[in-house]
């Protein structure tokens, strides 16, 4: 038989496979037997180890036992120690003690004294209250006095009211008599425009004896003209008439002139018809103005309309024609004149419009008449002719003696001593002979007049001429005297009248002495009689009366002596003493009617209240004396009740009643009435005693009948409870009915223990007022049935605990075991939930993540070579349809990974890619699915912040995505990924598609916000795994703590249970506790294991994580390295490129930059370069890792790739700075050729200056008028080439210089800076005369900070190696040349902006530097900017002369300067006034005829007096004087021969020399000016004058950039500050687009944004101030309000102090 080898083989291999199967059981047998060894002998271990804790814990509490009783045995050594410093410091305490016992003794001894003082200060404080209660009642007594004399006032407003009416209606009398004055009047005109048509005009050699008032008008505030008043006044009904009446106001200018508010145009030309109608003859009418403007001609008929001259000046009231004429005939009489009126004008005859000035009549009496030379008159002679007017004028003188003869009885002194009837017959007679003497002048002035107009027409000789003047001025001196005797008439009439009024009061005086006389003796009587009340008021009424008609005849005779009005003073003296001592004895006959009055008032008070009193007692014996019912006991009760009250109430009343009384009377009314009040007070405790024992009575029946009802409740509610417990004690009763019962019998005895108690306390509330009759009877028998009830609701109580004890004690047990059980199934589930940590050190979890690092790649390979995951998973059998995969295939591709994705830290060894593969086989087949595979690739989140779930990816632009809600992901839910995160490149958020686990819901979340905060975090298998046992963990200590806390609060309930069913459970639960500390003590040690392995499995994964960071770090570093190289290679070639193309602008000069052709070209190819040098240190920096932390572990781990990068580094560093520096230096050169192709232009343009002489103001005023307002670049930089001669410009430089500039053109200030140019002084040099150092001579020094304005240069002197320049200073003016850099490099002067100041108070610019009042400009506003030109210069300090006064003409007062600063005077104090009131000459001589003409004073014009007055031969008085007006001296005429007055004197004042302002504070320089004094001004001095010191002023001259005006200002912190060219917004406002304030708004410029000015400031119109500038904030150009129209700042200059 053959060898089967196959067979022997197989069954070889059976056999092996046999053995080899029954090893490997022994061996798992073993091995499971090891393991259980193992596992007895680690919990051995725990248990000696958890025993050697023990041992240690209660070591370690004995050392701290130990250590507690040596700090107790230190703080008792210390509190011993304590003690006795203590007991030291109680000794001390003690002796301080008895030492302050010693001083308080002193105290108290001081103190007595102290309250003896007090005590001896109290009687003296009760004697001071006595007096002052003295004193109240004199007090009172003259309060009365007080009211007497306000009602005597009272009647005195009544006369004065009476009085006021009474001169209304003479007011109204009056103005009647006025209008019949403007009737006559009108007569008059008509009178003499009829005798001034028949007679013509002549010129008079010698001015009229009669002076119209001179008036001066101010036309509009444009016209100011001098005009006669007759003038104005010349039609009566106009109504210049009452403008210019005595008491009609009339506004006036600062001037004194009266102001007409017409414009000139329509009122000049009714002044001139006005003037023409006074010189007009009948013959040639003065026609009304013509005006070519109809609408002019319409304001003209309204202003003549409203003057009232409408039919005057357009003569619609006459009758006749124009040009007809009135020729006096016989049959034309003239109409008659009415007696007692005068025919003399109404400017004569009202004192308001005569003159003032008048000559006085050189005897009382009428002189006589003297002979006069005949001359012939024609044919006949003088005297022939004038006779009948000699008659009449010797008529009127005749009548005018026989006034004076009559009035002699009221001349002083005889008047005094005349009889009354006398002065009356005298006055009476005087004022008829006056107006009889007034006639005759009328008649004579009349005929005089007639004469003249005779001898006019007549052309009469010189001596008929020479008589009517004759006959005129006597006839005047008889009006004077006429008016002189009139006034005499009128005061005697008021001594008649006033020595009559006294008679009338020394009557009334000696009746009312009669009425006070009588007073006394009835008063008498009534003392010692007993007067009725009636008689006592009537003669209280009749004092009264006295009273006030000796009041009031007194205060009439204080006014009149006051007025000094009335008769003689002697006999108005004796009348008020008699009238003072009738006051007294009448006050002391009141004073004795008012204390009997009081004494009758006190005895009816005591009578009314005694009767009260007595109706009281009467009821109250009638209660006290009957028995009554009860009811009826209450009526009687209300009605005592009522008595009483009406007494109180009525004594009360009486007491007040009482208290006004001011006698003796008063305190025994007081003390009567409180007696008879003690008595109503116990008539109403009897009362009250009575009502109270009946009310006890009643109460106690109450509450008898109240106490049996509590009772009977409360037995019935005990027996109702002990049939519901009855079944309790039979033994077929259930456990739950028992306990119903017990819940029915707690539920009902509280209820029944509330009654009980209340009826118990009832009981024994009212048993304590037993006392006061009102408690209840029977009342121990009442106890004791309560007594009863208690017992038998104890006994059901007691029977119901007992049931309740064993059902609690029961319900207790079982919980506990209940609880005990739980816990232990926790635990052991707990301890099987941490085996694949606690068991299996984490090796599932560890495997895990190597897992997700080989699918990452697998994922990362994908992604770049665009394959799915499933082609991944055909990758495993390439060529084959694979469903599934088998271990070795699954191992073997793994392997294969880290060469198919480049990726070598994923190499992982064997045995852990067949983990890998374990832990990926979920069905634990041998075999992994497509299923399987994909799902490796999946990730799961954690929410670690709320978030929202969407329907739809796209994000909205609010929190959240757009499309429809599906609900928020609240922490802690786990999601898993269903796709890969999307980035949305909008909102910079990350989404992701995710299935939600606790609901199965599935949507879009956000991932990560756009600021970086993460709403899910990855959540590993590790997470997961730890999650679910932190849960259970802490479920298991919740249960155990429960469990503990319910045992020991359970046992803590039964603690005071000694016996029964509760003390058992008690035991019960002490027999659980031991259970339940084993339990925890379990569940401490299973957590403490939990513990050690998450800390190890953490270890494990750092460690893991660390090895696949090394895998990478050295897979990038080689990556790195080449980069690196290949970046550092092309900076440098991009280096070197940049420098070639920047070479033209470096190192170059200005004036070399200036040489550049083309910048513009050369400017663009460097920035090109530039641009690409950016991008590549861009993409340098991508290669460079980011966080510094990542170079230094590079460094470290890679020495040579730290040191490639520290030399990239540092080549970046350098090629940044190459870049920054080479742009700068770019745009500096291109910067540099526009500033020296300006600083040229600008020199050229100097240069144009100073040959032509003019400013540079001047200048940009020539190019701006061609320019229309603003200059543009273009147009200055050809103007500059055109004047020039060498200065050119090619296109590149011209473009590159106006893109610099203003599309609008340059603004005036913006020229001016760009023209001229500032240096600023650094160090002390000097100022030459020449550019030659050597050949000039010193001006003067310049000081440091002073400013220079550049003129010429600069230029390098060769000879010394200096550089000059030629300049102005600008604080004094000074020209010449000063070295700009010394040989050495010293600077002296450096170049700096041109000095600018900005407004923050308004600021006055004038056009002189110095000056007391120089001429204002005009007022800079706030917020302008000022060029400075000229200054700062100093006004050195110096005295005043300051003084206070009161204006003459406006009545303003005012400090002034009386001597300025400058030593001028600008006041004369103290001279003699006069007035011009007629156009005379001023001559140099007082010798008329051998003088000279000065000049002719104007009407109006004041002169201070010099020397006179003066009387020459021809009867001329003169005077020397000096004109206020021009200060010229000379002599004037004061009086003229034929009496006219050309000047007049009016008083002491002080004249104004030279205008000054008037001021309200002494100081001139805190003050505020009112207005400013002119020349020719009066005022009168009040206070001073005082010396002021005056302080140095600085000024600067500068121009205003808003208009371009020039001038000085006063330099002040305050008011002008130094400018910068930044503002910052005070108040939000818009930027505009242009100049105009309504223009588009760019944007709404903040509050505390920065502002630089490029253009401005500028006016806007409304007030407004704006500029253009530039917003730090976002670069915006536009215009900005600095001053709004409402005067609110918008923009601040910064810097300002």
């Amino acid at each position: 038989m053959a060898f089967d080898q196959a067979a022997a083989v197989a069954v070889a291999a059976d056999a092996a496979r046999t053995f080899t199967e029954g090893l490997r059981g022994i061996v798992l047998k073993a091995s499971a037997d090891v393991e259980s060894q193992l596992r007895l002998a680690q919990e051995e271990r725990k248990k000696v180890e958890s025993e050697i804790q023990n041992v240690e814990q209660d070591r370690n509490r004995l050392a701290l036992e130990t250590q507690g009783i040596a700090e107790e045995r230190s703080r008792l050594v210390a509190e011993s120690t304590k003690l006795h410093t203590e007991q030291s410091s109680l000794e001390r305490l003690r002796s301080f003690v008895d030492s302050a016992r010693a001083s308080l003794e002193s105290e108290r001894s001081c103190f007595d004294k102290e309250r003896d003082s007090f005590n001896r200060e109290k009687v003296n404080f009760c004697e001071t209250s006595a007096k002052l209660e003295i004193d109240r009642s004199e007090l009172d007594k003259e309060r009365a006095c007080f009211d007497r004399d306000r009602t005597n006032l009272n009647k005195e407003r009544a006369i004065l009211e009476k009085e006021r009416m009474m001169f209304e209606s003479e007011r109204a009398a009056f103005s009647k008599l006025r209008e019949e004055f403007c009737k006559e009047r009108v007569e008059f005109e008509e009178e003499q425009k009829e005798a001034r048509d028949q007679v013509p005009l002549q010129p008079r050699s010698e001015p009229s004896s009669h002076l119209s008032e001179v008036v001066a008008l101010n036309v509009g505030g444009e016209a100011r003209v001098t005009v006669l008043l007759d003038t104005l006044l010349q039609c009566p009904e106009c109504r210049f008439t009452s403008i210019f009446g005595q008491h009609h106001y009339m506004p006036k200018d600062s001037q004194g002139r009266i102001f007409i508010d017409f414009k000139p145009p329509l009122f000049l030309p009714l002044l001139e018809h006005l003037r023409m109608r006074r010189i007009e003859h009948s013959h040639d009418p003065t026609p009304p103005p013509q005006f070519q403007d109809s609408e002019l001609e319409l304001q003209f008929r309204q202003m003549v309309a409203y003057y009232g001259l409408k039919d005057w000046v357009f003569r619609t009231h006459i009758s006749q024609l124009p040009g007809q004429s009135k020729e006096p005939h016989a049959s034309t009489p003239r109409r008659k004149q009415q007696p007692g009126t005068s025919p003399t004008p109404p400017s004569v005859q009202c004192s308001a419009l005569s003159s003032p000035h008048q000559s006085a009549l050189k005897s009382p009496h009428a002189p006589a008449l003297v002979a006069t030379s005949s001359s012939a008159l024609g044919n006949g002679s003088a005297d022939t002719v004038l006779q009948d007017v000699w008659q009449t004028v010797r008529d009127a003188e005749s009548k005018v003696q026989k006034v004076i003869a009559v009035s002699s009885p009221l001349t002083y002194p005889s008047a005094e001593t005349q009889d009354v009837n006398v002065l009356r017959a005298a006055s009476e007679q005087t004022l008829e002979s006056e107006k009889l003497a007034a006639i005759a002048c009328a008649e004579a002035k009349k005929m005089l007049t007639s004469r003249q107009r005779d001898g006019q027409a007549s052309m009469a000789s010189p001596g008929y001429s020479a008589e009517l003047m004759d006959l005129q001025q006597r006839l005047t001196v008889v009006q004077q005297e006429l008016s002189k005797q009139r006034r005499v008439a009128v005061q005697g009439e008021k001594l008649w009248k006033g020595k009559m009024a006294l008679q009338e009061k020394e009557e009334k005086v000696n009746e009312l002495e009669e009425v006070v006389k009588k007073a006394e003796t009835q008063v008498s009587g009534f003392v010692s009689g007993a007067p009725s009340s009636k008689s006592i008021l009537e003669m209280d009424a009749v004092v009264r009366a006295a009273q006030a008609d000796l009041d009031g005849v007194e205060n009439e005779l204080s006014s009149v002596r006051q007025s000094s009005q009335l008769g003689s003073a002697a006999q108005l003296k004796a009348l008020l003493m008699r009238t003072a001592q009738s006051k007294q004895r009448i006050g002391q006959v009141s004073t004795t009617l008012q204390e009997q009055h009081e004494q009758q008032q006190s005895t009816s008070i005591l009578r009314e209240a005694q009767a009260a009193v007595e109706k009281v007692k009467e009821l109250e014996r009638k209660m006290k004396d009957e028995k009554q019912s009860e009811r009826r006991c209450k009526g009687n009760w209300h009605e005592l009740e009522q008595a009483i009250s009406e007494a109180e109430t009525l004594i009360a009343s009486k007491m007040q009643e009482s208290k006004t009384l001011k006698g003796k009377s008063s305190g025994v009314a007081a003390k009567q009435l409180e007696g008879l009040l003690k008595n109503c007070g116990g008539a109403r405790e009897t009362l009250m005693a009575l009502r109270k024992g009946i009310e006890g009575q009643q109460q106690r029946a109450a509450l008898q009948k109240e106490a049996l009802a509590k009772l009977s409740h409360v037995e019935q509610a005990v027996k109702d409870i002990l049939t519901l417990a009855a079944p309790l004690s039979k033994e077929e009763t259930s456990p739950d009915a028992a306990q119903v019962i017990c819940e029915r019998i707690s539920s009902t005895e509280k209820g029944v223990a509330d009654k009980l108690e209340e009826a118990r306390q009832f009981l024994l509330g009212n048993q304590k007022r037993k006392s006061h009759a009102s408690g209840l009877v029977d009342f121990p028998k009442l106890v004791s049935r309560l007594n009863d009830a208690q017992e038998d609701l104890a006994r059901v109580k007691a029977t119901a605990s007992d049931y309740e004890h064993q059902l609690v004690a029961n319900m207790i047990t079982e919980e506990a075991s209940d609880v005990i059980q739980h816990l232990e199934s926790n635990l052991e589930k707990c301890s099987e939930a941490a085996e694949p940590l606690v068991v299996e050190r984490g090796r599932c979890f560890i495997v895990a993540s190597m897992a997700k690092i080989i699918m990452q790649a697998l994922r990362e390979y994908g992604e770049q070579n665009g394959i799915s995951h499933e082609a991944i998973f055909q990758m495993v059998r390439p060529g084959l349809v694979v469903k599934k995969v088998t271990e070795e295939e699954f191992v073997a591709f793994l392997g294969t990974i880290p060469d198919l994705c480049g990726r070598s830290d994923v190499a992982f060894s064997e045995e852990q890619r067949m983990a890998i593969f374990q832990q990926v086989d979920a069905a634990k087949d041998g075999a992994i699915s497509k299923a399987d595979f994909l799902k490796m690739f999946s990730d799961r989140y954690i929410c670690v912040k709320e978030v929202a779930i969407t329907q739809a990816c796209e994000n909205s632009p609010n929190n959240g995505a757009a499309g429809h809600n599906l609900g928020h992901l609240q922490v802690d839910d786990v999601v898993d990924a269903l796709e890969q995160p999307n980035i949305d490149q909008s909102t910079g958020c990350t989404r992701l598609r995710v299935h939600v686990l606790k609901n199965q819901s599935t949507g879009w979340v956000t991932m990560r916000e756009p600021d970086g905060v993460m709403n899910l975090n990855a959540y590993t298998a590790y997470q997961s795994f730890i999650r679910d046992l932190d849960v259970r963990m802490l479920k298991l200590h919740v249960a155990s703590q429960k469990a503990s806390a319910f045992i020991h609060s359970k046992s803590v309930d039964l603690q005071e249970s000694k016996q029964g069913p509760l003390m058992e459970a008690q035991s019960t639960l002490s027999r659980m506790r031991p259970k339940v500390s084993v339990l925890q003590a379990k569940i401490d040690q299973l957590q403490k294991r939990v513990d050690e392995c998450k800390l190890q499995h953490s270890k494990r994964e750092e460690f893991e994580r660390r090895k696949q960071e090394e895998k990478q770090q050295k897979q990038a570093t080689s990556n790195l390295l080449n980069q690196t190289s290949r970046m550092r290679e092309r900076l440098r070639s991009a280096s070197d490129k940049l420098q070639d193309a920047a070479a033209p602008f470096i190192s170059k000069s200005e004036s070399e930059l200036g040489r550049i052709e083309e910048p513009i070209t050369m400017r663009s190819a460097a920035l090109a370069v530039i641009e690409k040098m950016k991008r590549l240190i861009v993409q340098a920096k991508a290669i460079v890792p980011d966080e510094e932390s990542k170079i230094d572990a590079t460094k470290r781990a890679f020495p040579d790739v730290g040191r490639e990068i520290e030399q990239l580094h540092s080549d970046l560093q350098s090629a940044e700075e190459h870049v920054y520096t080479t742009a700068k230096l770019v745009r500096n050169a291109c910067q540099g050729v526009a500033s020296a192709k300006w600083s040229e232009a600008a020199a050229v343009l100097r240069s144009t200056i100073l040959s032509r002489g003019i400013t540079t103001q001047d200048l940009y005023t020539e190019l701006a008028h061609m320019g229309k307002g603003r200059i543009s670049e273009s147009a200055s930089l050809t103007y500059a080439e055109n004047v020039g001669g060498d200065f050119h410009l090619s296109p590149e430089q011209r473009q590159l210089l106006l893109q610099r500039g203003d599309a609008h053109g340059m603004s005036r200030g913006s020229f001016l800076a760009w023209v001229e140019r500032y240096y600023k002084c650094r160090k002390t040099i000097v100022i030459t005369s020449d550019f030659d150092i050597n050949r000039s001579s010193t001006s003067r020094k310049l000081d440091v900070d002073e400013y220079v304005e550049l003129l010429e240069g600069p230029k390098i002197d060769e000879g010394v190696g200096v550089v000059r320049l030629r300049g102005r200073a600008l604080s004094d003016s000074t020209l010449g040349w000063i070295t700009e850099r010394g040989s050495q490099g010293t600077c002296f002067l450096e170049e700096a902006p041109k000095p600018r100041m900005v407004v923050t108070q308004e600021v006055a610019m004038q056009e002189d530097f110095a000056g007391e009042v120089p001429c204002s400009i005009r007022a800079l506003k706030p917020g302008e900017v000022i060029d400075v030109t000229e200054g700062p210069r100093k006004e050195p300090a110096a005295s005043l002369l300051r003084a206070r006064g009161k204006m003459r003409s406006d009545g303003a007062v005012g400090w002034f300067t009386m001597k300025n600063r400058h030593g001028e005077e600008c006041i004369e104090p103290n001279q003699t006034i006069f007035a011009c009131l007629a156009g005379v000459a001023l001559t140099d001589d007082m010798d008329i005829k051998n003088c000279n003409l000065v000049r002719k004073l104007e009407v109006g014009e004041v002169m201070t007096l010099l020397e006179g007055p003066v009387d020459n031969v021809a009867s001329i008085t003169r005077i020397r004087v000096r004109a206020a007006k021009d200060r010229a001296e000379g002599w004037v005429t004061m009086k003229g021969s034929a009496g006219k007055v050309f000047a007049e004197e009016i008083g002491q004042f002080c004249v104004v020399t030279r205008a000054v302002p008037l001021q309200t504070n002494q100081k001139s320089e805190l003050s505020t000016t009112l207005r400013m004094l002119a020349a020719q001004e009066l005022l009168e001095l009040l206070e001073g004058p005082k010396e002021e010191k005056s302080t140095t002023v600085v000024r600067v001259r500068g121009s205003a950039l808003t208009d371009g005006r020039v001038g000085w200002m006063t330099l002040n912190k305050l008011s002008l500050q130094a400018w910068t060219c930044t503002y910052q917004c005070t108040q939000a406002t818009p930027i505009t687009e242009n100049g105009v304030a309504t223009s588009r708004a760019l944007r709404q410029l903040q509050v505390g944004e920065v502002i630089e000015m490029l253009d401005g400031p500028r006016e806007a119109g409304s007030g407004m101030l704006r500029l253009k500038g530039l917003a730090e904030k976002d670069g915006i150009v536009g215009w900005i309000t600095i001053i709004d129209a409402k005067g609110m700042n918008c923009l601040a200059c910064t810097g300002l102090a």
